[in-house]
């Protein structure tokens, strides 16, 4: 039983909420989605900060009137400031448009940028939500492999120099370089500069997602790479990014970090107008005084500890043909399993254990690079006990499968 009275208040809100297992039967364990904690919710909070947003008349017009297409300036100031204050990235207003949730950000960046017919390089794997986007903007997707330390540059030369050989310009390149979705892994410096110089040689657009950078764990072992938006003099990084893994998805709030001109054409195509100016000016009053950031200091002890669970029992229960990654911060772990595990297999072996997740096909495009089984864990959404206990499960799915 968990020690309540000496536990902290997130630990006490994630076993509050944790589904028990039933009696006799295994209840279901999913490390499918991605989402953040529900326990975690500032629910409270932002009750009040919403009564405040409504205080007087020309807080309610901002906060229930139609909302400017580029965002509420109150919360586009705050992004400002919180750029500056985490990064030290100075930015201005005209570099930065509010939208519903990053997959709108990807998604307008893609219609100002890509027609159909177009090439865009993704990772291999990649995250599914954006290639879906593209492919429905009607582009072509070509991989790039992802090694140890994330996209693989030597292999992004050898694709984009076969395709213009064959008479292929590609137009994009997307990438999540750091707690990169699916594999949790962080580009290196060099190697983001690396990668920078190669769009700059070829002509790329690069597309940087960055959905996960508050969410870092190992502080202590050093600062965070620079974004590629901060390293970029060429003005062809668009960087995407969200209040929804730091605040609640359910108030879709995201954002764009581009060039001016490129903002003002994505403004064009924004069919919605202005973005909730209720949810934004809740968000704007949430923050103040400091809450948001004290708010993400919990969070990031909270998903710490459900990461160091995770590989703790991964490597507790795992066969020893597993391979797996340690992210310094995001929501993932991806596992390698030797080829000879046959990944049909392997999902119905877990599903009659009573313990989901996303098979690693769903996270490429075609066949991937190398061959082997993959698999996507998230420890996001699961109490401590219940990430133990749903590795334990697949561990077992594993064995039998092998």
């Amino acid at each position: 039983m968990t020690n309540t009275t000496s536990s902290p208040r997130w630990a006490q809100r994630v076993n509050d909420n944790a589904v028990p297992f039933g009696s006799g039967e295994l209840s279901p364990l999913s490390m499918m989605y991605g989402m953040p904690d529900p326990a975690l919710f500032p629910a409270d909070e932002l009750v009040k900060a919403t009564a405040r947003a409504l205080q007087n008349q020309a807080a309610v017009t901002d906060a229930l009137q139609y909302g400017l297409i580029q965002g509420q300036p109150d919360l586009i100031s705050m992004l400002i400031n919180k750029l500056d204050h985490d990064e030290c990235l100075k930015v201005s207003p005209s570099n930065l448009l509010i939208t519903n949730g990053s997959a709108a950000a990807i998604g307008l960046a893609t219609r100002i940028f890509i027609e159909e017919g177009d090439t865009i390089l993704i990772e291999a794997p990649s995250f599914p939500g954006a290639t879906t986007i593209f492919r429905r903007a009607g582009a072509c997707l070509v991989q790039i492999e992802v090694g140890p330390r994330g996209i693989d540059i030597p292999s992004a030369e050898r694709t984009v120099a076969d395709l213009q050989a064959r008479g292929i310009q590609p137009r994009m390149l997307y990438t999540m370089p750091t707690f990169h979705n699916p594999t949790g892994l962080t580009l290196p410096l060099e190697h983001r500069q690396a990668l920078l110089d190669l769009a700059s040689r070829y002509d790329l657009i690069v597309l940087e997602d960055d959905a996960y950078r508050d969410l870092y764990y190992d502080a202590q072992s050093g600062p965070l790479p620079p974004s590629l938006y901060s390293l970029d003099t060429g003005g062809r990084v668009i960087r995407t990014g969200t209040f929804s893994k730091i605040l609640a998805p359910g108030m879709r709030l995201g954002w764009v970090l581009a060039p001016p001109d490129a903002v003002r054409k994505m403004m064009l195509l924004k069919d919605e107008g202005g973005t909730s100016p209720f949810a934004q000016q809740a968000a704007v009053e949430y923050a103040k005084d400091g809450t948001l950031t004290s708010h993400i200091d919990t969070l990031v002890e909270a998903y710490r500890a459900k990461r160091d669970t995770m590989l703790s029992a991964i490597k507790r229960y795992f066969p020893t043909e597993a391979q797996w990654t340690r992210p310094s911060g995001g929501f993932f772990v991806w596992v390698t399993l030797p080829p000879s595990v046959e990944p049909a297999r392997l999902l119905t072996l877990a599903r009659e254990e009573g313990v989901d997740y996303i098979p690693g096909e769903n996270c490429f495009e075609g066949q991937p690079p190398t061959p082997g089984t993959y698999l996507r864990l998230s420890y996001s959404t699961l109490s401590l006990g219940d990430i133990e206990e749903a590795v334990k499960r697949l561990a077992k799915a594993i064995c039998a499968a092998m």
